[in-house]
């Protein structure tokens, strides 16, 4: 085969057997959350909730990219056990060689909106539509689809299937001069010292309200606590959470113990946008209450705006 310039110039790749062809995925996540593929600690690319028809580049070189839930934390130099993922590469004909699975092929664990994935192309072989979907009820990673066309469906849980097995949290951040302990009546439920980040408070499913108690502060836990912040935390069907905070019975702030004000962000469930309120001396808008995930609490113990 001889080529010429033009042919060089429009199809070079053809001419030394190699196809000039840029493979993508095309991504649909009609899930709760907003998820991030992930490889290994890069984070390649985000699509929100509701978000469709998101191109997916996959390098000539192949690529495995987990899927992580907003919100979700592991260790990005390790493998992530409950998350899903993609194996992608790219045949010599310019297919995508692509296959699913979730973890170290271990059974599907639903969290944080996130519950499936389905793979579907158009067969290089036979031409034709194939398909494979990776949940609880079953995950064949090794179901691998040469094909062209290829797309990614995430999908969030039912309703029964998300009361079963959603275990949401929010994360706290103390950045107060002193410890704190959330309160449920006389049960400590978290300690979390002055400085630490990122813990990890677990809601129970039918709701809970928890009084933020500094150390050395003492009350009748028995009653509630008057002189100390509240989170006020209930989980809708979608798995948001339907969070609120205030003072005492809504009353003005005192600024005591090391802690002065909380401040509660979240991505709203609606919008799919970040939604923040703080309570301080300042102002506490109690009715302000935020639907949504990746929910956050920031303990400080002065007046400075929480960035």
């Amino acid at each position: 085969m001889t080529c010429s310039l033009h042919a060089i110039l429009v199809l070079s790749g053809l001419c030394f057997g190699v196809i000039a062809y840029d493979p993508v995925i095309s991504f649909q996540n009609k899930a709760g959350n907003s998820v991030t593929l992930m490889q290994e600690c890069n984070e390649v690319l985000t699509v929100g909730a509701g978000e469709q028809d998101v191109q997916v580049p996959v390098p000539k070189t192949g690529a495995k990219f987990w899927i992580k839930p907003q919100g979700f934390q592991y260790d990005c130099k390790l493998d992530c056990l409950d998350c899903f993922y993609i194996s992608a590469n790219v045949a010599p004909s310019g297919a995508l060689v692509t296959g699913i699975g979730y973890g170290h092929n271990t059974p599907v664990k639903v969290h944080d909106g996130v519950a499936s994935m389905q793979l579907d192309a158009t067969r290089e072989d036979s031409k034709k539509a194939d398909e494979v979907k990776c949940s609880t009820s079953s995950c064949n990673f090794n179901h691998i689809i040469p094909g062209f066309n290829t797309r990614i469906t995430m999908s969030g849980p039912s309703v029964s299937v998300l009361a079963a097995t959603y275990d949401p949290v929010i994360s706290f951040d103390n950045m107060a001069g002193n410890s704190v302990t959330l309160m449920q009546e006389c049960n400590e439920v978290l300690t979390v010292g002055a400085g630490e980040q990122n813990a990890q408070v677990p809601v129970p499913k039918t709701g809970a309200k928890f009084w933020i108690k500094p150390e050395g502060f003492k009350y009748d836990c028995k009653l509630d606590c008057l002189d100390c912040f509240y989170i006020s935390a209930n989980v809708a069907p979608s798995g948001a959470l339907v969070t609120g905070i205030g003072y005492g019975h809504n009353t003005p702030v005192k600024v005591h113990d090391g802690v002065a004000s909380m401040q509660l962000d979240a991505t709203r469930e609606d919008s799919k946008k970040v939604d923040e309120v703080k309570c301080s001396a300042s102002s506490c808008n109690f009715n302000h209450i935020i639907p949504g995930f990746d929910t956050r609490i920031t303990l400080s113990g002065s007046e400075t705006i929480i960035v």
